[in-house]
C-alpha cells in the first residue's frame, strides 16, 4: 500500500512541474493586450534596417514590418541590442520578434522558429581593390570576415572557410581595411552602402566576382509563438501575391527577388 502511495505521489509531483513549465512565444491574444510588437535588431545593416541620427529607424525591414503591424492592430516597438543578443533574446521571450537579415537558411546556436521568407538576397565578397582572390573556389585560403548571426557565418563554416567574426559591420570593414581579413562576405544591398560610406574620392573597397551564395531573410520568433508566426505568414503571403515587396524594394531603388522563384 505504502508502495502504491509513493507511486501516486511521484507521478502527481511530475505532472505538477509539468505544469510549472511555461512555453514561451507569443500568442495573437498577448499581442493584443500589449499593443505592440517588440522586435529586437541590431541597426547597422542599411538599407534594411538602420537608425538615423533623429532616433528614427528606417529601412526595408521597418517598412515591411510596418505593415505587419497595420494588420495585426497593433504598433511596432523596435530595439536595438547587439547582434549576438538578437536570436538568444527572442528564443528567451524577451522580444517577440528577431529581425535585421535574419536567414531562416542560417545555422545558430539558438531555438527559435522562423516565418516564411519574405526575399531572397546575393551574398558578395567585400574586398580592397587590388586583393587577389581570383574565385570562390580560393577563399579555403584566406580569412574572411562576418558579422555576428548572418548567414555568411554558416556558409564559412559549411565550406571549411577560416573566418574572423565582429559584431559590427563597421569592425569588419576595418579588419578588411588594416589587413586581418582578405574579405567580408556580406548581403550585396548591404555591400553597396558599406562602399558608400567608405568610398570618398579614392575607392578602398570593390566587390569581388559574382555572388558567392544566396540566402532568405525571415523574422525569427520563439518556439512558442506558432499562431502568431502563422498570422504573420499569411501576411507575407499576400504581400508578395499583390507585388508590395516588389514595390518596397523598388522605393529604395533596389531589385526584388521573391524567395519563391
Amino acid at each position: 500500500m505504502k508502495r502504491v502511495l509513493v507511486c501516486r505521489l511521484v507521478v502527481l509531483l511530475l505532472l505538477s512541474l509539468c505544469g510549472c513549465q511555461k512555453t514561451v512565444g507569443t500568442s495573437l491574444k498577448d499581442l493584443q493586450r500589449a499593443g505592440k510588437l517588440t522586435v529586437a535588431v541590431s541597426p547597422d545593416c542599411s538599407p534594411y534596417i538602420t537608425l538615423g541620427e533623429d532616433g528614427r529607424y528606417t529601412g526595408i525591414e521597418v517598412d515591411l514590418l510596418s505593415m505587419v503591424c497595420d494588420e495585426l492592430g497593433v504598433l511596432l516597438d523596435i530595439q536595438a541590442v547587439e547582434a549576438h543578443k538578437v536570436l538568444p533574446g527572442v528564443e528567451a521571450g524577451k522580444y517577440d520578434l528577431g529581425a535585421g537579415t535574419v536567414s531562416d537558411m542560417a545555422t545558430t546556436g539558438s531555438v527559435v522558429a522562423y516565418s516564411n521568407a519574405y526575399a531572397k538576397a546575393p551574398q558578395r565578397l567585400l574586398i580592397k581593390p587590388g586583393t587577389s582572390i581570383p574565385d570562390v573556389h580560393q577563399l579555403a585560403q584566406k580569412v574572411i570576415a562576418v558579422r555576428h548571426g548572418t548567414y555568411a557565418t554558416s556558409y564559412c563554416i559549411s565550406n571549411g572557410i577560416p573566418m574572423a567574426t565582429y559584431g559590427t559591420y563597421e569592425e569588419a570593414v576595418e579588419a578588411v581595411l588594416d589587413g586581418t581579413a582578405d574579405g567580408l562576405l556580406v548581403d550585396e544591398y548591404i555591400a553597396r552602402e558599406l562602399m558608400k560610406t567608405y568610398t570618398a574620392e579614392t575607392p578602398t573597397l570593390a566587390l569581388a566576382y559574382d555572388p558567392v551564395d544566396t540566402c532568405t531573410y525571415a523574422f525569427a520568433a520563439a518556439t512558442g509563438s506558432g499562431e502568431l508566426l502563422a498570422r504573420i505568414n499569411q501576411i507575407i503571403s499576400e504581400l508578395l501575391a499583390e507585388g508590395t515587396l516588389h514595390w518596397l524594394y523598388e522605393q529604395y531603388g533596389l531589385t526584388y527577388t521573391s524567395p519563391l522563384g
